[in-house]
């Protein structure tokens, strides 16, 4: 948020956390409740992911879809990162997801599964940043 990410949205289980939900929250959803969706979107993962351009997933398997993905703008960045099994399967993405840790390097996105500070994760921003500007 610092670096200047605006509208961000956090999800769980039960959907986008907003200031004023009671669903299923604690001490940490509280702080992403205050501190982002400004807008107080209420909903599922599905329907903050539409228009979005970065999907950051921390999650588990099966939780977006190609539909999800197709909903977000133009050349959408998706960090599946959800160990072992992410949020959506390289080979269900198509060109969004293609590589998970395992495979090579796609030419579009990239993703870790490590862990958030690994060097794959620096090579993912590099990768990624032609498509911020």
């Amino acid at each position: 948020m610092k670096a200047g990410a605006k509208n961000i949205i956090a999800c769980d289980r039960a959907g986008a956390l907003y200031r004023g939900r009671t669903d299923n929250m604690n001490s940490m959803k509280e702080w992403f409740a205050k501190h982002t969706n400004e807008k107080r979107l209420k909903g599922t993962a599905a329907d903050a992911l539409k228009g979005a351009d970065v999907f950051i997933g921390l999650s588990g398997p099966g939780v977006v879809s190609l539909k999800d993905i197709k909903a977000m703008n133009r050349d959408p960045i998706v960090f599946a990162m959800a160990n072992p099994v992410p949020e959506i399967q390289p080979e269900e993405a198509g060109p969004f997801v293609p590589r998970d840790g395992h495979r090579p390097l796609g030419t579009i996105r990239t993703r870790s599964t490590t862990r958030a500070a690994s060097p794959g994760s620096s090579a993912a921003c590099s990768t990624c940043a032609p498509a911020c500007e």
